[in-house]
């Protein structure tokens, strides 16, 4: 019943950060992959871990700078996303003008 649960100690991930940065790294590591495998996307998901890595090995530490590209980077693609969504509900309220065009027609 619980294998779909996946076990996230903050008390112990805390721990490890402060103690044990490479332990941390480890165990940080294997719970996102465990998170991604059990998503129906798994290379959407990885691809989007591997663009985040690559955002916090540009800064020498977790910064203000960090966060500020990593809020960039999403503003970025939901702007892509509502312009996709508006392309999208473009095309169907074409569609719907054709059908009812055509119902009138017939």
């Amino acid at each position: 019943m619980g294998s779909n649960v996946l076990r996230f100690d903050f008390e112990e991930m805390t721990r490890l950060a402060k103690t044990d940065p490479e332990g941390f790294a480890h165990k940080r590591k294997a719970l996102i992959r465990q998170l991604i495998d059990k998503a129906p996307r798994t290379e959407h998901l990885t691809e989007l871990q591997r663009t985040l890595n690559q955002a916090c090995y540009q800064f020498a530490a977790p910064s203000m700078q960090l966060g500020f590209h990593i809020t960039d980077m999403m503003l970025q693609t939901a702007s892509l996303m509502v312009a996709q969504m508006s392309t999208l509900n473009g095309l169907l309220q074409e569609a719907s003008h054709s059908v009812r065009s055509r119902r009138v027609v017939n």
